[in-house]
């Protein structure tokens, strides 16, 4: 069975079947989100890793999994990464990439040995990203996360590479996330600055193209299930949802992400 990549965002952007728990409503332990800081670097540069957990106890266990995906396993980590073993290497929150991390999961495939056929490249999402897996651990609580690496582009002429090289600026995290409660809403608020500007290569025109970020937000309480899970695509600074609860004291907490592996988070009591 495998399991997905980045199973914290792919979640928590699903709607529930007909009576399942939604995925707003906070119950029990649970991992919200995961990010990295920079949310996007090069092998071997030095990450602080971050979690936000509910009533988990105790600080969470990282690892990086180092077993690289086949073709068949688009966004998804291999069974190696589930269990114990060579392939898993367990990290402190302060941690260095791994050297190898564009040629398993990227655009930098090793050379292949005498006899093997060649090796091809990862594919990278619709961004142009690819990602390293993070297993995030600890009591009552497990998942996984994922850091953006920023690798070269594969096989394309000499001048799109120069040129993307030198457009290119690494992913920075959203930034600035407020929540408030005011008469039946929740308003969340962030930086505009959080919204990047980028730069992908275009497969289909061969050529490199500019894109703005799509952000969204995830939701989450423990009064009750919220009216919605995830507010997407946003655009601007602000975004609300209905929230009626009154008479008990909740939890709340907004998750904001942009599509190229960025995150932060918010929080607020409220009766």
């Amino acid at each position: 069975m495998k399991s997905s990549l980045l199973i914290i965002p792919l979640l928590l952007g699903c709607q529930p079947a007909p009576g399942e728990r939604r995925p707003s409503f906070i119950d029990g332990p649970r991992l919200l989100a995961f990010r990295s800081e920079p949310a996007e670097a090069r092998p071997g540069a030095t990450l602080t890793l971050d979690t936000l957990r509910v009533d988990a106890l105790g600080p969470p266990r990282f690892a990086f999994c180092v077993k690289g995906r086949s073709a068949a396993e688009y966004n998804a980590v291999d069974d190696a990464c589930l269990g114990e073993g060579p392939f898993i290497i367990p990290i402190a929150a302060t941690a260095t990439l791994p050297m190898e991390g564009c040629a398993l999961f990227g655009s930098e495939p090793r050379p292949p040995l005498p006899g093997e056929p060649p090796v091809r490249p990862a594919d990278p999402d619709e961004t142009g990203g690819y990602y390293q897996p993070v297993r995030v651990a600890g009591s009552l609580i497990e998942g996984f996360g994922a850091v953006r690496l920023s690798c070269q582009l594969p096989a394309v002429p000499a001048a799109i590479a120069q040129a993307y090289r030198e457009r290119y600026r690494p992913n920075g995290n959203p930034t600035g996330l407020t929540l408030e409660r005011t008469e039946g809403q929740l308003i969340a608020r962030w930086d505009p600055a959080s919204r990047e500007r980028f730069v992908r290569f275009d497969v289909a025109t061969g050529q490199l193209e500019e894109r703005d970020e799509r952000l969204r937000i995830s939701w989450f309480s423990t009064g009750s299930p919220l009216p919605t899970d995830v507010t997407e695509p946003l655009q601007g600074s602000e975004a609300s949802i209905e929230f009626p609860l009154q008479g008990q004291l909740t939890r709340v907490w907004a998750v904001l992400r942009d599509d190229r592996g960025g995150a932060t988070w918010a929080a607020l009591e409220s009766w």
